[in-house]
């Protein structure tokens, strides 16, 4: 259930970054029109002053993302405290079926009438001469023939109708069944977490804090690897937490365009502001944190709390990458709600607290944790991008949400289907290649066996029903040859177990199947 959340909330960081870098691009496109315009402009007075202006313009854009940036960073604490205590109940989810549609299959066959297959009768002399009376009746037995010919065409035509519906309807209601299977198997590994957290089991208290981790939404240009651990004697969440290095602080204070040279000249953030802001930033994210898990904690489990941030970074020393602890606080129930998070100072509450905050953290000044998950015995769990995770023990919700983050990362704008109504679609893709691409309908099936050639057939008539350029069929089984032959076929692609893995393995996701991890 960890992943499912941690896969949610790796598709909202994608979805931002997406956004920020449409923005960005955006930025430069029209940087380079303006570049375009002023080689146009050069003997032209007006056109010159229009291009100084867009120039101008291109700068004050650039100024509002740095001003976004900082503001973001400012709000890490008053954001969570602001957005009020999580419950559990939000990761539950609920399925509406949506109305059986059956498409072409709902329109009964048309039979023909007797009156479209009428002989005129004769009339006047022409019905008193043989020949004429031969050639009617001969018309009249054709007319018969052709009715009781397409009369029975028509009904094996309604026949086969009604056999394709019966059997369509069949699969639309196994599907249903499946899909709220799914759904209630989720919703019941959340009533567990919060059944065994209300009856103090160790395990699930730490399973209790881990989804309260997992559904916290921090900037998406911040890391999410942690670990925990539960000393249950104590009553006290022992955390580790990876935070952005002080990179995450932009350099420029400003940007100021310079007519005379036609350059956009960076005016330097100084360094001293720059390490203010980011102490101030750790200081947030440990008072962040112990606001979500104290805010949270509705049984009252937890106690205290003891936070420490940590940046992942190259040491001079051994030229590996290792941990710098710059962070390190311990934090009691009554201290916390005795402080308002929303007008307090961040840095100096965490003194307060007795908390080490690195002086200088740009020069990996470190300081010493008051304590490490790994000093706990037992009860320890780890979180985040790094940890491995076996695909067939997966809810399939957090499934799902793997692969559709597994797909954005690979470039695809990417929609995850409601509960509600996604019609044998549990991801939407849309690849903006313009010659390749269009709108891509992909299925999830987290099977054992392998997949029957049935669902391949109906994932084609998926795609046809949704007007998709391509159908995606993923899964942590295979496919037999039947399936591979009928794909093979039709803008369909087959992705199993192995293949799965391997693209998993490729964007720095984890995933493995069966005992063996990947590595």
């Amino acid at each position: 259930m960890s992943a499912y959340l941690e896969s949610q909330q790796r598709a909202r960081r994608a979805q931002e970054a997406q956004a920020r870098q449409w923005r960005r691009m955006q930025l430069e496109q029209a940087r380079a029109q303006r570049a375009a315009e002023r080689a146009q402009a050069q003997r032209s007075r007006e056109a010159l002053q229009s291009y100084q202006q867009g120039r101008e313009a291109d700068v004050a854009a650039r100024n509002r993302l740095i001003e976004d940036d900082l503001a973001t960073l400012r709000s890490v604490l008053s954001t969570a405290v602001n957005a009020g205590p999580f419950r559990i109940y939000q990761c539950k989810t609920a399925f509406d079926p949506p109305r059986f549609n059956p498409g072409p299959l709902g329109m009964p066959v048309v039979e023909p009438k007797p009156s479209d297959y009428q002989v005129p009768a004769l009339t006047g002399i022409m019905a008193r001469t043989p020949k004429a009376r031969a050639e009617h009746e001969a018309a009249l037995a054709r007319a018969r023939a052709a009715y009781e010919a397409d009369w029975h065409r028509a009904s094996q035509l309604e026949s086969d109708r009604l056999q394709k519906l019966a059997a369509y309807h069949s699969e639309f209601q196994q599907w249903v069944s499946r899909e709220q299977a799914r759904v209630e198997e989720h919703n019941r590994a959340m009533d567990d977490v919060a059944a065994r957290y209300g009856y103090g089991d160790d395990d699930g208290v730490l399973q209790f804090f881990s989804v309260v981790a997992s559904n916290d939404r921090w900037p998406e240009s911040f890391p999410i690897q942690r670990r925990a651990a539960w000393d249950a004697a104590r009553g006290e969440l022992v955390v580790a937490w990876q935070l952005p290095g002080m990179q995450v602080v932009p350099e420029s204070s400003r940007f100021r365009y310079v007519k005379s040279t036609d350059q956009e000249k960076s005016i330097d953030r100084p360094a001293a502001e720059r390490r203010v802001l980011y102490r101030d930033l750790l200081a947030q994210c440990a008072l962040r944190t112990a606001y979500r898990f104290f805010s949270a904690d509705y049984a009252q489990r937890l106690k205290s709390l003891v936070f420490t941030g940590f940046i992942r970074a190259v040491d001079p020393v051994t030229g590996r990458e290792a941990e710098f602890p710059l962070v390190s606080v311990a934090i009691q129930r009554d201290a916390l709600a005795a402080v308002d998070l929303r007008h307090a100072d961040p840095v100096s509450c965490v003194e307060e607290f007795g908390g080490r905050l690195a002086a200088k953290p740009d020069q990996l000044q470190v300081i010493v944790p008051h304590r490490l998950p790994e000093s706990v015995r037992g009860g320890q769990l780890r979180d985040g991008e790094g940890d491995d995770i076996d695909l067939l023990e997966m809810d399939p919700l957090e499934f799902e949400k793997l692969v559709a983050t597994l797909f954005k990362c690979r470039g695809y704008d990417v929609m995850t289907t409601s509960r509600s109504g996604d019609s044998g679609v549990d991801v939407f893709a849309v690849d903006r290649d313009p010659l390749t691409g269009g709108k891509i309908a992909i299925q999830v099936k987290r099977y054992r066996k392998t997949v029957n050639p049935a669902v391949v057939r109906e994932l084609y008539g998926t795609v046809i029903a949704h007007g998709a350029a391509k159908g995606i069929l993923v899964t942590t089984s295979g496919f037999g040859p039947d399936s591979r032959s009928f794909a093979d076929e039709l803008p369909l692609k087959l992705i199993d177990g192995p293949e799965l893995v391997q693209l998993l393995r490729e964007q720095g996701l984890p995933g493995h199947i069966g005992s063996v991890q990947t590595c």
